[in-house]
């Protein structure tokens, strides 16, 4: 209740903040106030992505969600998330494969898988170095769906795992890359809404997670 009221309370002046920087960004201005300008819309959305995440999270332990779990296509949410994020992967000659089977139907919340698949792009591209690879696969598995995201990155190790999946978790070498550690934690907690686990596989090299959906 207390993270819904703070991200609630906050979210309008944060927007208030944006809209005023972009607005001054669009002025004419001399080099060094337009870079401030950007540096401030930069720190906006991310304080704006913090609070998103931590409301996200609170929905979902609160059990806000269930009611809005439906029939939905997994297949179409993640080839959505994928064609989001391939100009990410491009700006860094990353390539990103999509195995995705047509239409695998399930019953989920849309909006919490499509935020899941997103962080979990967003993650796989920013660890995995230029020229690195990324696949995503959606099949149907009995009376199940798999969805798998794997890459080339430095893969987080079996030790490590449990801390990553904590809110607020970040390993040593992810603290200098932009963050607050709340992306695999909210993966966690959509998992569990749609009664499975976030699995790491281990292939021994890169990172491969795994989840299953009913």
């Amino acid at each position: 209740m207390v993270t819904d009221s703070l991200s609630h309370d906050l979210r309008t002046p944060l927007a208030r903040l944006r809209n005023t920087l972009e607005t001054a960004l669009a002025q004419p201005a001399d080099a060094d106030s337009t870079d401030r300008i950007a540096e401030a819309l930069s720190e906006a959305d991310y304080v704006h992505q913090v609070f998103s995440d931590l409301l996200d999270i609170a929905r979902v332990d609160a059990n806000l969600a269930q009611s809005q779990i439906e029939p939905l296509d997994l297949s179409k949410t993640v080839n959505d998330a994928i064609e989001l994020y391939r100009p990410l992967a491009e700006d860094k000659n990353q390539t990103l494969r999509a195995d995705i089977t047509p239409r695998v139907m399930i019953e989920g919340h849309e909006q919490f898988l499509a935020r899941a698949v997103s962080n979990l792009l967003d993650n796989a591209i920013k660890f995995t170095p230029e020229g690195g690879i990324i696949t995503v696969s959606v099949s149907p598995q009995d009376n199940i769906a798999r969805l798998t995201i794997a890459d080339t990155g430095p893969g987080i190790s079996a030790s490590d795992w449990p801390k990553a999946l904590q809110r607020m978790g970040r390993l040593e070498p992810q603290r200098t890359s932009p963050g607050a550690g709340l992306g695999l934690s909210l993966v966690a907690k959509v998992a569990a809404l749609h009664g499975t686990d976030l699995v790491r596989v281990e292939t021994g090299t890169g990172l491969t997670i795994r989840g299953r959906v009913r």
